[in-house]
């Protein structure tokens, strides 16, 4: 993978060159070696359930839901190097930590939206390291 190190706010909107931050995934890669390919697998099978628990807990308006379940994910996909997936994570936490949930709907499909992208590139590595 190809990185250029950038990452950029751009009309409100949090953007990159590239989902994951190559220093922090070879990193990760590195420390853990074979089981890094069950680290991702476990990421990859948890985000859908993650991301459906926001949409449930947006829907009944469930703040600390929200919050709770945003945290964690801004968690995993920090340490595996997903910054933009983070960050949009972080942001999420931080508006439903002010107890608000309207709005939250968008948010929340920002964050499906990047993981299929970090989700592509993570199935591409696992493959080539399998």
């Amino acid at each position: 993978m190809e990185y250029d190190g950038k990452l950029r706010s751009n009309d409100d909107t949090f953007i990159s060159d590239h989902p994951i931050d190559i220093k922090i995934f070879d990193n990760l890669r590195e420390l853990m070696g074979n089981d890094f390919i069950e680290l991702l697998n476990v990421f990859l099978n948890s985000v859908p359930t993650q991301i459906a628990s926001l949409k449930e807990a947006s829907n009944k308006a469930d703040s600390d839901g929200i919050f709770r379940t945003a945290h964690s994910l801004k968690s995993s996909s920090g340490n595996l190097g997903a910054l933009v997936l983070c960050e949009l994570c972080r942001d999420l936490e931080s508006w439903a930590r002010t107890g608000k949930t309207e709005g939250s709907l968008t948010s929340i499909e920002k964050i499906e939206v990047e993981f299929l992208r970090v989700k592509a590139i993570f199935e591409t590595e696992i493959s080539k390291m399998a």
